[in-house]
């Protein structure tokens, strides 16, 4: 098939095609120039590969209904989003035609091509939020649908200095947002003290990928109180009202990818409802219990690789 008709336009030079069972498309590749009419003005996909940066990807996909869902743009494109105008590689879709994400470089990493190369092209952009003022290289703005910030990713290398309740705290891979423009969401950049029902708890994932900023450890509620924490280092002791106790800690691990073969299982602790849950498995009633937390009762074991200039292992 060399062409097809869409509610978007003709698309022609059709090099790979994939489709639902009900026939209509649901992805292909290009090998000619296309002219897309959008909501976003005329976008024009990917169909060029002769770059040593360039993916060789889906220049277009498309939902069951027809919808586009997402669009490799052959070059770098402006796009005019509700929080302003940034320039794009990639975007992704809602099924209603609403944009969903925003990538300003969209390049492949390879040996000819690094992260570093990829960084060095990305620019700094200033996002004006409720909590202040951010500025920052990010791989990817993701909206809600509608068309608030849901969330903004950073690259690996890039920190941005927020306040959380008063105290200004370094924070690394992204920061989540309510509908309203509260934090939902955010990752410390380096271990933390956090008030929390049952004490201070220091607050640091040595396990977060930090493949998108979405979903990261230190999480409020919309009013900013606390609703959980991750821990790389302290212990918890739980005493009941016979003084029975229970004892949780961040566990050493082997881990495969890690060059010192050591990881660490870290702490998940979630409060709601009156209650602690830990690890997502069990629930305390925090009026039924006591509490006594030994912080940096482990050391912290990075597994990030980045060993110049940390501070954080001993």
């Amino acid at each position: 098939m060399k062409e097809l008709r869409t509610k978007y336009g003709v698309i022609r030079g059709i090099a790979s095609l994939e489709c639902y069972e009900n026939g209509s498309i649901k992805e292909c590749i290009l090998e000619n120039p296309n002219e897309l009419i959008t909501r976003y003005g005329k976008l024009v996909p990917q169909y060029e590969e002769d770059h040593v940066r360039r993916k060789y990807t889906s220049s277009l996909s498309f939902y069951e209904s027809g919808n586009i869902k997402s669009i490799s743009l052959n070059d770098q494109t402006k796009i005019a989003t509700s929080i302003g105008v940034f320039p794009a590689e990639k975007l992704t879709f809602y099924e209603d035609g609403s944009l969903k994400r925003l990538f300003p470089t969209n390049g492949k990493l390879t040996g000819y091509w690094t992260e570093d190369h990829e960084y060095a092209l990305a620019k700094n952009y200033q996002f004006d939020f409720s909590f202040g003022k951010v500025d920052c290289k990010i791989i990817s703005i993701h909206f809600y649908r509608s068309q608030k910030v849901k969330s903004i990713t950073l690259w690996p290398k890039e920190q941005v200095a927020v306040k959380l309740n008063g105290t200004l705290v370094q924070l690394r891979t992204g920061i989540a947002l309510y509908e309203t423009g509260e934090i939902k969401s955010c990752e410390p950049a380096e271990a933390i003290p956090v008030h929390t029902p049952i004490g201070i708890i220091i607050a640091y994932d040595t396990d977060t990928i930090g493949i998108h900023g979405d979903n990261n450890s230190l999480q409020f509620y919309k009013d900013g109180t606390l609703k959980a924490v991750v821990s790389s280092t302290d212990k918890i002791e739980i005493y009941d009202q016979s003084y029975n106790k229970i004892t949780y800690l961040p566990q050493e691990t082997s881990r495969s990818l890690n060059p010192n073969g050591v990881g660490v299982t870290t702490l998940h602790l979630l409060f709601e409802n009156g209650k602690i849950i830990i690890n997502d498995e069990v629930a305390y009633n925090l009026d039924g219990h006591s509490f006594v937390v030994t912080n940096y009762f482990k050391k912290i074991i990075k597994t990030c690789g980045e060993c110049s200039n940390c501070n954080l292992c001993d």
